[in-house]
């Protein structure tokens, strides 16, 4: 009886963790994607949106995979070393030092100087936003994550008010991210000052450069969109390609908050995936996948019509293609969520390594051609082969039982 009121307790706690951090992600995209893009667009035109989307999509693709890499990589070492803040704190200021020292030689090509700090300031606490949610991860406190999301949108609002008045858009955004970091350093102790032991460098570095391999793919993924967009055709063309993935992808998105409470959850308490629950997931995603599909090109032209009627004539077909991609990326993503804890970095960097270097060449051999609808075949071809990848790799090397597992 004790067992199955503890069983119980456990499901309510995961099922409260993933509603805080859905919410959370909710409550972002709400703010980004219905108020603070659609108000500069309005502002300052299509165009403007699409450069301003081309820079953040640079600053996603520099900051995220470290950010997003030193967080899985605590997560799943934290049963097997005892690493302390120290440890990896001097490790992350190398890769920071590493991603600033990029983004001022990117932006010196691109901008000018005094966009140049900014850009170098968005890009550094970018990724101490990302790592700073440690604070709540590790303690799986997903309510205070809640908490922090609440305090960056609200951020990103009183930068927007900034951007209105001196015409800067990165404002915006460091607006938010500094106000994320600030919270965690009043209120948590995970950037607390901590002697290194110095036991786990090679350890640490080894797992992060892995797990930054496989999250640079992912980020690519999400937003090569308009670096190649960008630069092959213009800033327009990317403000479309932007609207009309927006539904898709915020959905694709969330696999990122549903991956938190997951891989917690499965490194906290040492969970075993087999093949028999990877094929349940497999048939419970896609039946997901086509659900939201059916939302999603429905929705996508209301939307469009609601917060950028300027763009709504050219959609088109895109509204079909684009969503079909983003819904076959989103169900393959939360397979290799459940594949992460079990099978490591090793085998989820291999798929994406295998997608990318198909995915980009066609892409930019298709854009080239057909322009953007090119584009938009291209990420369908190589999101129905992701998809293949990581089912055939699930059910070759996930175990066939608990008991297998565990001996293995």
């Amino acid at each position: 009886m004790r067992e199955i009121f503890s069983l119980r307790n456990y499901n309510k706690k995961i099922i409260g963790d993933l509603s805080y951090t859905i919410i959370a992600s909710l409550i972002f995209y709400a703010v980004t994607q219905l108020i603070v893009y659609p108000l500069i667009n309005r502002q300052m035109g299509a165009s403007y949106l699409g450069n301003v989307v081309y820079f953040v999509s640079v600053v996603t693709i520099i900051s995220q995979p470290i950010g997003l890499s030193f967080c899985a990589n605590r997560l799943r070492l934290k049963q097997h070393i005892s690493a302390n803040n120290g440890d990896y704190l001097l490790i992350l200021s190398y890769y920071i030092a590493f991603a600033v020292a990029f983004a001022a030689f990117f932006s010196s090509f691109v901008l000018p100087i005094s966009d140049i700090i900014l850009f170098i300031l968005y890009v550094a606490t970018y990724i101490l936003r990302l790592y700073a949610t440690l604070e709540f991860r590790l303690t799986l406190n997903f309510k205070g994550l809640l908490i922090q999301t609440v305090i960056l949108v609200g951020g990103y609002l009183l930068g927007l008010l900034l951007f209105f008045i001196t015409g800067i858009w990165m404002i915006i955004f460091l607006a938010g991210e500094t106000s994320a970091i600030l919270y965690v350093l009043l209120r948590g102790s995970i950037f607390n000052y901590e002697k290194r032991t110095g036991l786990y460098n090679s350890i640490i570095t080894k797992s992060v450069f892995m797990l930054i391999l496989s999250n640079l793919v992912d980020v690519l993924i999400i937003n090569g969109d308009k670096i190649i967009i960008r630069n092959m055709l213009d800033p327009f063309t990317v403000s479309v390609f932007f609207v009309v993935s927006m539904i898709g992808k915020t959905l694709a998105m969330l696999v990122g908050p549903i991956k938190n409470v997951s891989v917690s959850h499965l490194a906290v308490n040492n969970t075993l995936v087999t093949r028999t629950m990877f094929i349940k997931s497999l048939g419970l995603y896609c039946l997901l996948g086509a659900t939201f599909y059916i939302f999603c090109i429905v929705a996508t032209p209301l939307y469009v019509r609601l917060f950028y009627p300027d763009l709504l004539q050219h959609i088109g077909t895109l509204n079909l293609i684009v969503n079909a991609a983003q819904i076959l990326i989103f169900v393959s993503s939360l397979l290799l969520m459940i594949m992460f804890v079990p099978l490591g970095p090793g085998s989820n960097m291999i798929i994406q390594l295998i997608f990318i270097s198909i995915y980009l060449p066609l892409a930019i051999f298709m854009t080239g051609i057909f322009g953007v609808e090119g584009f938009a075949y291209a990420l369908l071809f190589a999101s129905i082969l992701r998809l293949v990848l990581v089912t055939v790799i699930g059910l070759w090397k996930l175990p066939r039982t608990i008991s297998e597992g565990a001996c293995g």
